[in-house]
């Protein structure tokens, strides 16, 4: 993805400047906006665009002082200059910080586009340069070939010639460590263990959670091999790691190396009913699960919800499913998430009756979307069992706060979802209601309101032709850069970083 950050002070040109220039055509993804340096040093240390077209002259710090700051950052960004002026001082300062461009007021908008093109293909080129040695091995298509060989020819130098080569693959919760330290950790003990061997890695990080490493040895990587170097390398990882590895079989050529990447990818399926900080080679046993729950079970669950005991019910229920599950070693699949889907439905089916509203809720899907085990689907419609079905009780005599929850996802799109909005649409006082709220809900109104606008804001995000703007005016937002923040906060990632994770 190709981000440019556009900064003008006067609106008319920027505005003009963001709706007059092609950008698709030209191969920009994203164009952010910002209207001062200050704002755009913000929004380049969240989004880090790798393109930056910039007035000169603007109230406060000047667009070269900004460029010069940013690209401390970021030193592969390509600046791009407007000015209403040819000051040679200017003109030396864009020459100094490597300006593809510098384009002078009244704006020409090809020469603009045409500057904008060379800045993309700059970036396209260094990104080509920047590609890790093992990211050439596994992608190498017809026009890499001799890059591919390349590579591979001074990997053997290393291993004396050995065609001896294991791909693993690491997939985790959270942000992983760096990889190349990892993989020199995991060397080390193979290497103190196995001292008439030789070992080297290569590494390649996919996104911030997911790698792949190939080890390489004057050795033959057979069961135990393999086993020594996953658990080796799940002992690195610390008391809050949730991380998760699979194992290609020996490699003793580098065309397979490919088609070895693409089986320990799928191998991660397995993932779903073997959970975190656990490995596998590419015979783990995992099936691909196509059933669907019984419809008897639903209908024994509805009606047993509506027994002083349902939560219990639910809890059994949900236990037995899983269980199932896992015992069949069943892959995540849309299959396994759909009758986790149907449990949560008859569960909010139940709670929506016994609270006395008929209005049918939009589900939110979002955890169960993004839930890569079995076991964290299970504690989620669990914990979500005990949450709405022990609400639902306190609803039944509580019509106001009903009625706003009902509200506040009826009208999520709207930005003006104040306690006074709201309050008004059940005839109490703004304080009255923010109490009342907090009591029965468990959380203050604010919260809940933007809780409800990320959940929707992550289905709507699922949509590759919604722009970022778009999403966030569609879920109250009319600032984008506001929204993004929010977003971050709440969910961990920025929408970008959310999306291409889908």
């Amino acid at each position: 993805m190709i981000r440019v950050l556009l900064v003008e002070d006067e609106a008319p040109i920027r505005k003009g400047i963001y709706r007059h220039v092609h950008w698709e055509e030209l191969g920009v993804d994203e164009v952010l906006q910002a209207e001062n340096a200050e704002i755009a040093l913000e929004i380049g240390e969240e989004y880090l665009p790798d393109i930056i077209v910039s007035d000169i002259r603007m109230p406060g710090m000047y667009g070269t002082e900004l460029c010069r700051a940013y690209r401390s950052r970021v030193p592969d960004s390509q600046i791009i200059f407007i000015s209403g002026y040819s000051d040679k001082e200017y003109l030396t300062a864009a020459i100094e910080l490597g300006a593809v461009g510098y384009i002078e007021k009244p704006i020409d908008l090809q020469e603009l586009s045409e500057a904008i093109r060379k800045a993309v293909r700059n970036i396209r080129r260094i990104d080509r340069a920047h590609r890790s040695a093992l990211h050439i091995l596994i992608h190498a298509q017809k026009d890499d070939r001799q890059a591919a060989a390349d590579v591979y020819d001074n990997l053997l130098q290393k291993v004396e010639g050995k065609e001896h080569h294991l791909l693993l693959r690491i997939s985790g919760k959270e942000r992983l460590p760096d990889l190349n330290q990892l993989a020199e950790s995991v060397i080390g003990e193979l290497s103190a263990e196995n001292t008439e061997d030789q070992f080297y890695a290569l590494t390649d990080n996919s996104t911030e959670n997911t790698g792949t490493i190939l080890f390489s040895a004057t050795r033959e990587w057979d069961r135990s091999m393999q086993e020594s170097v996953c658990m080796t390398f799940l002992s690195l990882g610390t008391e809050n790691s949730r991380w998760f590895l699979t194992v290609s079989n020996e490699i003793s050529a580098m065309e397979q190396i490919p088609a070895a990447y693409e089986d320990v990818k799928r191998e991660q399926a397995a993932l779903s009913w073997m959970g975190w900080n656990q490995w596998t080679a590419l015979s783990s046993g995992s099936t691909e699960f196509s059933g669907t729950i019984p419809e008897e079970q639903l209908r024994d669950l509805y009606k047993a919800l509506s027994d002083k005991n349902g939560r219990k019910a639910a809890e059994n229920l949900i236990d037995a499913w899983s269980s199932r599950l896992i015992s069949e070693r069943a892959q995540m699949s849309f299959a396994v998430r759909n009758s986790f889907y149907a449990i949560d439905r008859e569960i909010r089916h139940a709670a929506r009756t016994q609270a006395g509203t008929r209005q049918e809720e939009t589900e939110d899907t979002a955890f169960l979307d993004e839930a890569v085990t079995i076991v964290a689907m299970r504690d989620y419609v669990k914990d979500h069992a005990k949450r709405i079905l022990g609400e639902s009780s306190e609803l039944k005599s509580n019509y106001a706060v009903r009625t706003v929850c009902e509200y506040v996802r009826n009208h999520i799109q709207e930005e003006d979802l104040t306690a006074a909005v709201l309050a008004e649409a059940v005839y109490l006082t703004p304080s009255y209601l923010s109490g009342l709220f907090k009591k029965v809900m468990g959380i203050t109104l604010v919260q809940y309101i933007t809780d409800q606008r990320m959940k929707k804001a992550c289905e709507l995000l699922g949509d590759p032709q919604k722009k970022l703007y778009q999403v966030a005016d569609a879920v109250g937002y009319s600032d984008a850069k506001y929204f993004a923040r929010q977003f971050k906060k709440t969910i961990g990632l920025t929408p970008s970083e959310y999306r291409e994770q889908l």
